[in-house]
């Protein structure tokens, strides 16, 4: 007798039970995130961006702007000042209902030249994935002391350069924490020549000159301090929860575009020379890296190189004399878009 397959085992009846509830299932998938398809290819993931909590910064904390600061996100200032800094919210804070840890506070005084700006970006990966769909941004956020506009929108980039920008929202922020959600379509890329690295940046904007009118919704210039936290891009129309992931996981998403590190090498030679180490690295970086060396210690050693690939991190260090040469290096290693 030929052996009963799960599906001959089932009554009828229930098999079209089932058949239909599962028809269910995809449609209020699809209600949610128009492309089921998509969903799959990011792991079941919903956020378009990266550490949109700012808990991980492993670059530290930049001083005035013009450079990024937590991971993924850049901080530009032109004009004025502005710090960017991590800030832990109380324990049992109910403000945030993400069970938050850390937002960004910036303080800021908005310089009053028309290309003047104090904003921040992050850029999503490759704008194949984004272009012509419905998107969703939320975020909670709050000013402090006084009342301030934030206008955010999106810029489709291709080799650096600006190409289609999707429509600006102004959200007048008060001293109270608040959800701020803006659904918008980008553009299609039909047409376009593309120069990768390609994104979608996504741009928060606090003060603006009036050369930054169209990207702004004429913003204008101004000064104080705001707070933000739980940040979030989705497919369709619908703001859902943030979706908050561990921290360890957080941190290798991120390590795909910068990393931090440290080698020793060490060795005995008979005459001065050059060793060599290369080490493979946890997590494949984006591009290429920029290596820069942050600390040395030498013994017997000097002019440590450090180089990298995608995969790996190469080191080199002189041996000034015949015996015992050791050197530790510790480096960054950036493929940031």
């Amino acid at each position: 007798m030929p052996e009963a397959t799960p599906e001959a085992s089932l009554d009828p009846l229930l098999t079209d039970y089932i058949r239909r509830e599962l028809e269910k299932i995809q449609d209020t998938l699809a209600a949610v995130v128009p492309d089921v398809a998509l969903l799959r290819t990011r792991g079941g993931r919903r956020n378009f961006l990266m550490n949109g909590n700012f808990d991980i910064w492993q670059r530290g904390t930049p001083s005035g702007g013009g450079a990024f600061g937590a991971d993924r996100w850049f901080f530009g200032r032109a004009g004025g000042s502005a710090t960017f800094a991590k800030t832990d919210f109380a324990v049992g804070q109910t403000y945030v209902p993400s069970a938050s840890r850390s937002h960004l506070r910036v303080t800021f005084t908005g310089g009053t030249g028309a290309s003047d700006y104090v904003y921040f970006h992050q850029r999503i990966e490759d704008a194949r994935i984004t272009a012509g769909r419905q998107l969703t941004l939320s975020f909670y956020a709050r000013s402090i002391g006084a009342p301030l506009n934030m206008a955010v929108g999106a810029l489709q980039v291709s080799g650096g350069t600006g190409l289609a920008a999707s429509p600006v929202k102004k959200f007048a922020l008060s001293t109270n924490w608040q959800k701020c959600t803006h659904t918008f379509n980008t553009p299609s890329l039909s047409g376009q020549t593309l120069t990768d690295p390609t994104s979608l940046q996504v741009e928060f904007w606090l003060s603006a000159g009036s050369t930054f009118n169209a990207r702004t919704d004429s913003l204008g210039v101004q000064s104080g301090t705001i707070d933000i936290t739980s940040v979030q891009i989705e497919e369709g129309g619908v703001a859902t929860d943030f979706e908050r992931l561990s921290i360890a996981e957080e941190l290798a998403n991120c390590m795909r575009y910068y990393q931090v590190g440290g080698q020793q090498i060490y060795g005995y030679v008979s005459n001065p020379t050059v060793i060599l180490r290369y080490d493979r690295l946890g997590i494949n970086m984006r591009a290429t890296p920029a290596v820069a060396v942050q600390a040395t210690y030498y013994g017997n050693t000097q002019n440590a190189i450090v180089s990298g690939s995608p995969n790996s991190i190469r080191m080199s260090v002189d041996v000034i004399a015949a015996g015992f040469g050791n050197a530790v290096v510790f480096w960054a290693a950036d493929a940031e878009l």
